[in-house]
């Protein structure tokens, strides 16, 4: 076999990953990823300079605000990572956004050290306004995690076992059966004398263990590759859990950097920022004693008109026909503990239920404030000093969740413009090119809020649709600092030194 051609140091992959919500149909195009763009052609010249050819490759994926889906959308980047990786003598990523993280966990799976002296899959990784989650477990996830990795040897196990006694099994079997032949002939050969109808039943016991282990030993050959099987179809789950348990553990690669640029004044990394460490009461204190108020008076009013309709249908039992006797008296006493007769003894259908109207009239207040005092009590008093932080913390919780696209098995917090693990190179935007920035978002978003303004402001119009108009008009980011990174020559520059610099790195090796 021919020695492999070897790769042109100055020919490398760079790999475009964008955000949330910032997809694309194909490869070209005019989004900031896609062969054509301005940003992409600025990169290109400015690598051409240093006289490195460049072959852009955008990575599509989802863009949803799904921790799941970015999950998903790392595994795929790696693998594609791993491809490129055989192809070009170098490969480099840029990942906007929550890209950013879809290309962190990528690099955490292929263990990525960029110390190493040997080559790499992956020779730089650039961030762009990327707000980096860390992974958080807690108690749950813990208990999860020994179960994930008790399933995963419990299905290796199994299948050894199984594998290892069917391997055995056509010897085991043969001699038990080997051993039943020698006892039989055993029998009847010893059948003749006293002395020897010992070793008669010595040689049953003997036939009957044999058999008893033939039978044992079937049923647990069968019973292994039969609980394999039922784990198998869990074997993905728990390669996967077990995986993102032990790579989310790994600890921080300091000496691994990101080229991490971002402007102070992003929109995306702040709110999140910001969701992450507001405390939303939404239910305040004394809420829950005050609203329970309702719930304890329409409780006891269900109560009190029982107590009338309780009445209602036994006189109508009496009137249809049918009589409470004494009887009937002692076994209800009877049920519930008491002499029945001693109470009610002699009174008839109508005299119950008169008793029963008169006790609803009368004791309507008494039954009322019983009831209303136990659902002011229960459900007020103590969901008060007992649930309300619990529920406040599940309101936040639940908003954190919405905003980070929690939908998985991991949780994720701690926003920050640096990578959770690696180090960065951080390129903070100042000056001319940060000012140049603001300006244009204020801009941006001055003429969004001209365009819907009078359309929100009209009485009695669709203030709904123009909401919603407002809402999917905003969120194609034009008025965002947060999406105007590529639109500066000074970002395009600045990348494409960073990526020459690791391209002249790996030409020195």
């Amino acid at each position: 076999m021919g020695r492999k051609k070897p790769l042109d140091p100055n020919r490398i992959a760079v790999v475009t990953v964008h955000g949330t919500g910032d997809t694309a149909a194909g490869a070209d195009g005019e989004k900031w990823f896609q062969n054509g763009s301005a940003f992409v052609g600025r990169l290109k010249a400015r690598l051409g300079v240093q006289g490195v050819k460049a072959e852009v490759i955008p990575f599509h994926w989802s863009g949803e605000n799904s921790v799941l889906r970015r999950e998903l959308s790392a595994n795929k980047l790696a693998k594609a990572l791993r491809e490129y990786a055989k192809t070009f003598a170098s490969v480099h990523v840029i990942g906007h956004s929550h890209g950013g993280n879809v290309a962190n966990d990528a690099l955490n799976q292929l263990n990525w050290m960029a110390n190493r002296k040997t080559r790499q899959r992956v020779s730089s990784m650039t961030s762009v306004g990327t707000p980096f989650f860390k992974a958080q477990f807690g108690v749950a996830e813990g208990i999860i995690g020994v179960a994930f990795l008790t399933l995963l040897v419990s299905t290796i196990g199994l299948l050894v076992a199984a594998l290892a006694i069917y391997s055995m099994f056509p010897t085991m079997h043969g001699d038990a059966a080997r051993y039943v032949r020698e006892f039989e002939a055993t029998a009847l050969a010893a059948g003749r004398t006293v002395a020897e109808s010992e070793a008669v039943a010595y040689a049953q016991d003997q036939v009957e263990s044999a058999s008893l282990y033939k039978g044992t030993f079937t049923a647990i050959s069968a019973f292994l590759p039969l609980s394999a099987l039922t784990l198998l179809p869990l074997l993905p789950l728990v390669l996967s859990g077990t995986g993102n348990l032990l790579r989310y553990r790994r600890k921080k690669h300091d000496d691994a950097k990101f080229f991490s640029i971002w402007h102070p004044n992003d929109e995306a990394i702040a709110f999140l920022q910001g969701i992450e460490t507001a405390r939303v009461d939404a239910f305040p204190r004394w809420a829950l004693w005050r609203g329970s108020r309702r719930s304890a008076v329409l409780g006891s009013a269900v109560f009190v008109f029982g107590a009338f309709a309780l009445a209602a249908l036994v006189i109508g039992v009496g009137v249809v026909g049918f009589q409470i006797t004494d009887a009937h008296y002692e076994k209800i006493g009877n049920i519930f503990g008491f002499d029945g007769l001693a109470i009610f003894g002699g009174l008839t259908t109508g005299d119950l239920g008169l008793l029963i109207f008169l006790f609803a009239v009368l004791g309507a207040p008494l039954i009322f404030l019983a009831v209303y005092l136990v659902f002011r009590f229960l459900f007020g008093l103590v969901a008060e000093i007992v649930g309300r932080d619990w529920l406040n913390s599940s309101v936040n919780g639940a908003l954190r969740g919405m905003a980070f696209g929690r939908d998985g098995f991991v949780g994720v917090g701690n926003v920050s413009t640096q990578s959770h693990t690696y180090g960065v190179r951080p390129f903070v935007l100042s000056g001319v090119v940060a000012e140049r920035m603001r300006e244009g978002a204020a801009s941006a978003a001055t003429a969004l809020l001209d365009r819907y303004r009078w359309s929100l402001l009209n009485v009695g119009a669709d203030h709904a649709g123009a909401i919603s108009e407002l809402a999917t008009d905003a969120m194609t980011w034009k008025c965002l600092i947060h999406t105007s990174y590529f639109e500066q020559p000074e970002v395009a520059d600045a990348i494409g030194d960073y990526i020459a610099e690791h391209v002249e790195r790996e030409r020195a090796r």
